[in-house]
């Protein structure tokens, strides 16, 4: 019965699942905010390119995640049995920080634009929204109401 009723006391609960750069105060050596970085190649403000990391990856990904939701359904259910609703919206959110960084990985599935020419130069590399690699590390997840 305990478990019944910490599974209703959750669901009482307005509980979501957050994934994005949800920290603004990140200590980068540049100065900048993960924050602002991440928003500027989001959404392409600023001059940069636009190169979604989180809107092209639910864009894409959504379909999978609905399939990988009925394939383990047993599987969250028992989590959510064992552990509660909140582990089982955390595990949903580990699903989208592995899609993200295969984001990130296929540098937006080939399709980001290319960084310039003197930019490659600068940091030494070509790859596309890879300097320090602070923005991907950034992304996290967290459940809150």
């Amino acid at each position: 019965m305990e478990i019944l009723a910490k599974l209703e006391e959750e669901m009482k609960k307005d509980l979501k699942v957050k994934i994005g750069i949800l920290g603004s105060s990140d200590g980068r050596p540049d100065g900048e905010s993960n924050v602002d970085i991440g928003t500027k190649h989001e959404f392409g403000l600023e001059g940069m390119p636009q190169r979604s990391f989180l809107r092209m990856t639910y864009m894409m990904k959504s379909e999978e995640f609905k399939a990988y939701l009925k394939k383990n359904e047993n599987n969250f259910r028992e989590l959510i049995i064992k552990s509660g609703l909140s582990a089982a919206l955390m595990e949903m959110g580990r699903f989208w920080l592995e899609e993200i960084d295969k984001t990130f990985a296929s540098e937006g599935y080939g399709n980001w634009p290319a960084i310039s020419e003197a930019w490659a130069e600068e940091k030494g590399f070509d790859s596309i929204l890879v300097h320090t690699g602070e923005l991907r590390r950034s992304i996290t997840a967290e459940v809150s109401e």
